[in-house]
């Protein structure tokens, strides 16, 4: 999703969020949950686990989705070299040089530890959230965003124009 634009489109909705809480787990295009849940849930379909089990499963990446984006300081020790944890997300969604491109695994940070793409800076919060494309304000114009050409976007204004 980061490095493709079409699908950028439609993740940076979720990137958008300025306070990042439990909820922006759920600020999201409904083409990138569609894609993203596919993305997780096929292959174990494919590998023929039982529906109990997806089922199981989906609701602990569910859960999981929603620890991640929550804003509470959860100290994991080693683990955090294994499991993605809220300090470990927080830093993917960081609006701040150092942390672009990293913390891609959702779940299991090793992952982005044996990439290169891990950014865990000691004790640090990110300062900012958010993301520089004039995301619109509104629910409908976020469904409508991905389809309209870059140029034809018109950035909200803010409370300083007003």
């Amino acid at each position: 999703f980061h490095a493709v634009p079409f699908l950028w489109r439609f993740h940076a909705i979720h990137h958008s969020i300025e306070e990042l809480d439990w909820l922006a787990a759920h600020r999201v295009h409904p083409v990138d949950q569609a894609l993203t849940k596919s993305a997780s849930l096929v292959p174990v379909y494919l590998l023929g686990f039982s529906s109990p089990a997806i089922a199981l499963f989906a609701l602990i990446f569910h859960v999981h989705g929603l620890l991640l984006h929550a804003n509470v300081k959860l100290n994991i020790g080693p683990l955090r070299w294994l499991i993605a944890s809220p300090q470990f997300h927080h830093w993917h969604h960081a609006h701040e040089r150092a942390a672009y491109d990293k913390n891609f695994a959702g779940q299991l940070s090793f992952i982005d530890a044996l990439f290169g793409t891990m950014h865990l800076p000691g004790k640090a919060v990110p300062e900012r959230y958010g993301v520089d494309d004039p995301i619109p304000p509104t629910y409908v114009e976020q469904l409508a965003y991905p389809f309209i050409p870059k140029g034809k976007i018109h950035e909200a204004p803010t409370s300083s124009d007003a």
